[in-house]
């Protein structure tokens, strides 16, 4: 007899919907699992098994019991347990009690200097297959969905009306109703192939008769390859497949079949976006290439083997070419009209509640896009052109009907009139659309790109709309991460607080207001610059505060300053920079004195260590500021490392608190002076370095 045993789940259900539906099986395979090692019934792998009919899970190799336990039980102390005359006291009688047994059968045991009464006992583990009828009903029951319903009067909530239950234990059926359901070893195969019941004989054979019986590919990695090799086999590698079309497809069948459609070769005039858009978002199809142009065949995949797939063939052809004649029509009429008239119907249509319309939009872009292109010093002409035209595809006839394709239709219809920058950058206007994703072509894009999220953020934060915790309704947190990405990528300086100073002006944002949201928004921006570093970047999180610390508005300085410290870090003159700062600044933080700035006075440099240092630091402070405004922050940093030596004579020679005031407020300043240098790059306090720096400190 087998020590184990595999256990399948099969939850039969009306269609499901795709998305949902992964992400309720991934959460209920985890908590089953979960209460699986609570009971200590251990699994070796877990598979998953989904399509449009039916969630399941196969757990393999579970013993077939569980382990047998030894539970220990510690009571009171012996001296209290039993009076003088030896005879059990309430505390002994109530532990006996506890433990199910007379209490003559209680041990004594010792621990330190007391003894104890104790007891040991056994607990035999209980079979799997009595476990798992509770663990699975009380799974599917409390296992959160984002969407369920309810069906007859005592059943749900699920995500769909729930239709049959195989619960197996090898062979054996698990015995459990939910849902007014009784679970069994029966199922069914594809709705129209195998309409009746099958037998699964066994939880290891689910799969295996699940296919010859019931014409069903349950694993849906298997129909995404079956998808894949039948499309090769139909047009070679000359289909355009993307993952999400394919994904989904797999998704809603349970047997695909791929078949070849034609439409009519006219269509092919009107730019290949519209094509894929049509066939891929409305019909899920695949388009196809031939000789690196789009071809008038595309695929269609159905859920059945029909015995007349032409049938099917025609009846997708007919919407197809349908759909074609709609877009055809949207494009034709919207040429007729110059791309830049669009421009006055955006009037009418409005941005967000309380923001204007997309025209009054369209002219704080072209205001911020003037700022921005000034400042990188591209072609002004060209980036305000860009930002004025940018939204007018909002209002044709063909963006209306397919929205994903804004900016794109903006480009086929801009080219008549405007040149190629311009063009370029109302098509690539919303890229970056992931971390990822690749920024706008030209330079003119990246500045438009970057003029819309900012007007955006500085819209939604005047109106309070920022994210909240794992809330972010507006996509604010990704599109700041893209504007960031370009600004990187292109290495573009800019001052971020003077362009938000701009688009706040643009928005009537009265002085009053104005200070606090830009504080607001540029706190948002150092989260965002913070999580890119730390997560994508793998920089250390003490650096990045450091750097942060000091409220830098310009991202690649940002990086320079990042890049500099990270490089000098693991040097050893990192390690006493930090120690000198310390002591300086825990010497300046006495008596409240960090903010206050004594005079210097060079005829109170009385010492020749001091005299040492105050001369080390002019010349040294004329150097590290040469470099500083170069932004060469590593020579910067090498520079300050060859200032520790006369900073440490200094303080081996000579007592800071003096009891003259006057030489006291003194060497305060030289210090404060020390200090102000020692943050131009970044905020040393936060910096921590992985070597103790305590011996440092204390052989200063």
């Amino acid at each position: 007899m087998k020590n184990k045993n595999n256990f399948l789940l099969e939850i039969g259900t009306e269609e499901l919907p795709p998305i949902v539906s992964e992400e309720y099986l991934v959460n209920l395979t985890y908590e089953l699992g979960k209460k699986l090692n609570f009971f200590s019934l251990s699994f070796s792998t877990s598979k998953k098994f989904y399509t449009p009919r039916r969630l399941a899970i196969l757990f393999s190799d579970i013993e077939n019991k569980q382990p047998d336990k030894i539970l220990n039980f510690r009571g009171p102390p012996v001296k209290i347990s039993y009076d003088e005359q030896g005879n059990p006291t309430l505390a002994a009688k109530k532990f006996a009690e506890r433990c199910g047994i007379a209490i003559h059968q209680l041990r004594k045991i010792k621990d330190g200097q007391y003894e104890f009464l104790f007891h040991q006992s056994s607990k035999v583990g209980k079979n799997t297959i009595c476990i798992l009828p509770n663990i699975i009903i009380d799974t599917i029951k409390n296992v959160s969905m984002k969407k369920s319903m309810y069906w007859n009067i005592h059943s749900g909530p699920f995500l769909r009306p729930i239709r049959w239950i195989v619960a197996l234990w090898g062979s054996q059926i698990i015995p459990l109703e939910i849902f007014g359901i009784k679970s069994s070893n029966k199922t069914y195969g594809h709705r129209f192939h195998v309409p009746n019941k099958i037998t699964i004989t066994s939880s290891d054979r689910y799969e295996e008769q699940l296919l010859k019986k019931g014409k069903v590919i349950v694993d849906k990695d298997k129909r995404v390859n079956n998808i894949l090799k039948q499309i090769k086999k139909l047009v070679q590698d000359q289909a355009i497949v993307p993952d999400t079309l394919l994904n989904f497809s797999a998704d809603i069948t349970e047997l695909p079949k791929a078949l070849v459609g034609n439409f009519d070769s006219r269509f092919l005039s009107m730019p290949i976006e519209i094509l894929k858009t049509t066939l891929e978002k409305n019909q899920n199809c695949f388009a196809t290439m031939s000789n690196n142009k789009l071809s008038s065949k595309f695929i269609i995949i159905t859920n059945i083997i029909s015995k007349n797939p032409s049938q099917i063939i025609s009846g997708n052809e007919r919407i197809v070419s349908a759909r074609f004649t709609d877009a055809e029509y949207f494009y034709k009429t919207d040429l007729n009209i110059k791309f830049s008239h669009y421009l006055y119907k955006l009037k009418k249509i409005s941005f967000y509640e309380k923001l204007g319309s997309l025209f009054s939009k369209s002219i704080r872009l072209a205001k911020l896009s003037r700022l921005i292109a000034t400042s990188i010093g591209i072609s002004v002409r060209d980036a305000v052109r860009a930002a004025i035209l940018s939204k007018c595809d909002l209002s044709t006839l063909m963006v209306k009907e397919f929205p994903e394709l804004q900016g794109i239709m903006g480009y086929y219809y801009a080219k008549n009139t405007e040149n190629t920058q311009v063009i370029e950058a109302i098509r690539d206007q919303y890229l970056p659309k992931s971390y990822d994703d690749c920024i706008p072509q030209n330079n003119v894009g990246c500045v438009l790109s970057i003029a819309d999220r900012i007007d955006t953020i500085v819209g939604l934060f005047s109106l309070n709309r920022f994210p909240d915790g794992n809330k972010d309704p507006y996509g604010l947190r990704r599109i700041t991460v893209g504007m960031l990405n370009i600004i990187l990528k292109c290495n573009f300086n800019l001052d971020l607080k003077k362009i938000l100073i701009n688009a706040c002006q643009n928005y009537n944002i009265t002085d009053d207001i104005q200070e606090t949201l830009i504080s607001k928004i540029l706190h948002f921006i150092y989260e965002r610059l913070f999580f890119m570093y730390r997560e994508q970047k793998k920089y250390d999180i003490s650096i990045l505060r450091a750097v942060l610390a000091l409220l830098p508005t310009d991202i690649i300085d940002f990086d320079k300053r990042v890049i500099a410290i990270q490089n000098f870090i693991n040097q050893s003159d990192a390690i006493l920079i930090l120690s000198i700062y310390k002591r300086i600044k825990n010497i300046i933080k006495q008596d409240n004195i960090e903010n206050i700035i004594y005079p210097f006075d060079k005829n109170l440099v009385i010492t020749e260590t001091e005299q040492q240092l105050v001369h080390s630091f002019e010349h040294i402070n004329r150097l590290i500021l040469s470099y500083y405004y170069a932004k060469e922050y590593h020579n910067v940093l090498i520079t300050l490392g060859n200032f520790t030596r006369p900073v440490q004579k200094f303080f081996e020679q000579n007592i800071v608190m003096t009891n003259d005031i006057k030489i006291k407020n003194n060497r305060i300043a030289i210090l404060h002076m020390i200090y102000t240098t020692f943050n131009l790059v970044a905020n040393w306090a936060y910096i921590n370095i992985p070597t103790s720096t305590d011996e440092s400190i204390n052989n200063l």
